[in-house]
């Protein structure tokens, strides 16, 4: 066994409480800090395969049980952190409920020193070298890549030409119509369209979907009060509906997945 959680025993060390204390309160710290912890956001977390950013446009929360048994909370403040090939997202703990921590991008390296085996380091995932796709350990997240769902599309009709990119409800009577947050008739059974065309369109019920421009990564999306849009900013005007459709991923990538629920402002 290796000692990265325990202090070695001497030749001289005596089985008394002042010297057994030390190792033995190292192994509680291993075993309860790991158990039943959680590390959740209080908005979206996004990441960009193409730049190695990950982001959150929340707080980060750490719930765990520290040696003594107590539950506390620990938080990281909205922000990114940029991984290269084969680094690690990580946050030190601290047993202090309240505590404002950061997160740190660690190299790992095989063969060599753990950056990893520290009892109060979380791993909230890893950036692989190969596909530079980043891998969730204890952070829940949408990812791009295989984590998450690729657009599942269908061909649909629709009332004049239509273009990617376009957010589309079904019209009464059947076929589909931009969407509009100025009139609630326009946002039921939302869907994007992934491939425009005239009098017909290819469209996604939910997943991911490229080639945007300018977004901010981790925001919300919202159908616009311009037909056909999508836009990071709630409509704001009287009469007006809030319809949350997915969050950006990245700049030009976002996750598709309305909200069946539209709010009038």
């Amino acid at each position: 066994m290796g000692q990265n959680f325990h202090t070695p025993y001497t030749s001289a060390t005596r089985f008394v409480a002042s010297e057994m204390t030390v190792p033995l309160a190292e192994i509680d710290k291993a075993i309860t800090y790991i158990r039943n912890s959680f590390f959740h956001c209080d908005g979206a977390v996004a990441y960009d395969k193409a730049t190695g950013v990950l982001s959150w446009s929340g707080t980060l929360r750490l719930i765990f049980t520290t040696a003594a048994g107590v539950l506390v909370e620990n938080s990281v403040a909205a922000g990114s952190v940029t991984l290269t090939d084969g680094q690690a997202a990580t946050v030190d703990a601290s047993e202090t409920n309240g505590a404002t921590m950061t997160v740190t991008a660690r190299t790992m390296t095989t063969a060599a020193t753990s950056v990893v085996a520290s009892t109060v380091r979380f791993v909230l995932g890893y950036r692989n070298t190969a596909s530079d796709e980043f891998y969730p350990c204890w952070l829940q997240m949408p990812t791009t890549g295989s984590s998450t769902p690729a657009a599942t599309t269908r061909d649909v009709s629709v009332t004049g030409t239509v273009a990617e990119g376009d957010i589309l409800s079904i019209a009464t009577g059947g076929g589909y119509v931009l969407a509009d947050a100025s009139a609630l008739a326009t946002l039921q059974n939302v869907v994007l369209v992934t491939t425009g065309g005239t009098g017909t369109a290819t469209v996604t019920d939910a997943g991911t979907q490229a080639g945007f421009t300018g977004l901010t990564a981790g925001g919300a999306m919202y159908v616009s009060e311009t037909a056909g849009d999508l836009t990071q900013t709630a409509p704001t005007t009287v009469g007006a509906y809030v319809k949350c459709v997915g969050w950006a991923l990245s700049t030009t990538e976002i996750i598709f997945r309305p909200d069946t629920v539209a709010v009038e402002v």
